[in-house]
């Protein structure tokens, strides 16, 4: 929310921000989806693999993951959008 409010002017932020809301919720019923499918892997392995272990990895690859997404959306965004006279 902090970078929406540094490159957004008050007019630009009543029109964006309920977008940014939708997405977010969208992205919940996405999520959700996702740690069913993890937990579900649980249930399909055989004894002895730590089924609590894997799901646990898959989720913070997916976390990792999106932090880089973001990361990498928030360096484009300063680096190219922001430095163009013609866009900013």
């Amino acid at each position: 929310w902090g970078f929406a409010n540094e490159v957004t002017t008050v007019d630009e932020a009543k029109k964006y921000y309920p977008l940014f809301g939708l997405g977010a919720n969208v992205a919940l019923i996405f999520s959700g989806q996702y740690v069913r499918y993890v937990s579900d892997i649980r249930r399909n392995l055989p004894a002895g693999v730590d089924g609590w272990g894997l799901s646990l990895k898959y989720l913070m690859a997916m976390v990792a993951f999106g932090g880089l997404v973001i990361a990498g959306c928030y360096f484009y965004v300063s680096r190219f959008v922001l430095t163009d006279p013609t866009v900013f």
